[in-house]
């Protein structure tokens, strides 16, 4: 249950930090950026360190070790060049650096979902569209860099927004999936020691 809290509670701060984009742009422009940078770096050390443990699973595994690995060196990308830009401003690359990351981000999820569901987990529906929303913002992002550059962090806001909800949507519903599988196997252990 604790695993599945930490889940829930990402999407919380997700959420909360998606509300402070669209409420005070203004503000917080250069540290939204930088914010979101730094939280793509810690998911993708976290999710490369994960991976790791289990590697020897095989292709999904070695393609969330890959699309990890660019996401990484995107965010550090997206956190320097932040940090550089003068004042509240900026720069369109900025944006383009973040369109890429959100493009790859989603494309890689939609092959993720459509693994997973190719090996048979069709309860974990939650993940695939937010891949698509990740690709149409991206899309928006490459076509009108100047606009979404004086409106980033309202766009960033909506897409940490629902990021964070379909995080909480999907650990409740992978909690309710395994919470479910165990009784099963309880259930299979106490009709098998009958047997015995």
């Amino acid at each position: 249950m604790k695993k599945y809290l930490s889940y829930i509670t990402s999407g919380i701060i997700l959420i909360l930090l998606g509300l402070l984009f669209v409420l005070a742009p203004n503000a917080v422009v250069k540290i939204g950026v930088i914010a979101f940078g730094v939280y793509n770096i810690v998911e993708a050390v976290t999710a490369l360190v994960t991976s790791y443990k289990f590697k020897g699973m095989g292709g999904i595994i070695r393609f969330n070790m890959v699309k990890t690995l660019i996401n990484l060196i995107i965010s550090i990308l997206v956190v320097y060049f932040a940090a550089i830009a003068p004042g509240t401003a900026v720069a369109s690359w900025v944006v383009w650096l973040i369109a890429l990351n959100l493009l790859f981000a989603g494309l890689s999820e939609v092959i993720e979902s459509w693994m997973i569901k190719k090996n048979g987990f069709t309860e974990l529906f939650y993940y695939g569209p937010s891949g698509w929303l990740y690709i149409v913002f991206a899309l928006l992002m490459f076509i009108f860099p100047n606009f979404i550059n004086s409106t980033l962090l309202l766009v960033l806001g909506v897409i940490v927004i629902t990021s964070g909800v379909f995080v909480i949507l999907w650990s409740i519903k992978l909690w309710s999936v395994m919470r479910s599988f165990k009784k099963e196997e309880k259930i299979a252990e106490a009709e098998w020691s009958e047997k015995k």
